[in-house]
């Protein structure tokens, strides 16, 4: 079962509040409200068969990229806030150009600003010159 759905539907039951990034959302009756706002962050989650990062033959991040993941999330959401504002909230059906520039910065490709392979290429030239 999907765990979004599986949130959601206990979610119903629960009463008090709910805390989504400084946001407060009274349960029950503010849970369609949460879920646009959940639903509006970007996630970024492990991924597989990506090209090679910089000199090493790492092509997935599963077991060790969770920090790297969460600080992309972290700095999404600094980006979305400060363009878009912190009550901006996705639309399916509603293409908005600076949040897919935001998203573009975190594709995983080594051109990509936030990428994983940006990072970890950062993270190999700094090791090399014997900075850490």
């Amino acid at each position: 079962m999907d765990p979004e759905l599986m949130l959601f539907q206990r979610s119903n039951s629960l009463e008090g509040d709910a805390w989504v990034l400084g946001v407060r959302y009274g349960l029950p009756e503010g849970n369609e409200n949460l879920r646009v706002d959940v639903r509006s962050r970007i996630w970024c989650s492990y991924r597989k068969n990506f090209r090679a990062i910089g000199g090493t033959q790492l092509t997935s991040d599963s077991g060790w990229g969770c920090t790297l993941r969460c600080g992309q999330m972290l700095l999404a959401h600094a980006l979305i806030c400060k363009h878009l504002g912190r009550d901006w909230r996705w639309h399916p059906n509603i293409k908005d150009p600076i949040y897919t520039e935001v998203l573009k910065k975190f594709l995983d490709l080594r051109d990509s600003e936030y990428s994983i392979q940006m990072i970890g290429w950062c993270c190999v030239c700094v090791h090399m010159c014997g900075c850490v």
